[in-house]
Parts: structure tokens; sequence; C-alpha cells
């Protein structure tokens, strides 16, 4: 995980960061498991996951990330 933030003991945000790189070895699932478990141990309202992408990437690819349930910047 490239940042993670406690927003008011309620959020926790995971950001993905990917300059000109893609996901690799399962990675988004692996982070997003964390962040559950951290929300859950932790009394979180909610876990937030965010790819923010900076390069070029493709479409397919990024509906990929969505499906996993990441939100997109780029």
């Amino acid at each position: 995980i490239d940042v993670w933030c406690k927003v008011n003991d309620k959020y926790f945000l995971i950001i993905e960061d990917k300059v000109n790189s893609k996901e690799r070895n399962d990675q988004l699932r692996k982070y997003q498991e964390y962040g559950r478990q951290f929300v859950i141990d932790n009394n979180f309202k909610e876990l937030i996951c965010l790819y923010l992408k900076t390069g070029n990437e493709s479409n397919d690819f990024l509906n990929k990330v969505t499906a996993k349930g990441y939100f997109i910047f780029n």
C-alpha cells in the first residue's frame, strides 16, 4: 500500500499509486483484504480503496480495477 490514512476514526483509505506501472501479483486484492481486516479490528465504518493512475493505462485494464472495488483517479 503506497498511502493509507484513517479519517475521523471512521474511514480507512487505501491509495495505490501507479506511475507508468500496472498491478502485479494480485496486489489490489491483497491490499483490500488487509484493509477490510483493519476496518473490522478497529471498528471503522468503511474501507475506501483508491487507484491513483498517472501515465497511460487502457480502459479495459481500468475497468478491471473498478471491478475489484477501487475508485480510479487519473
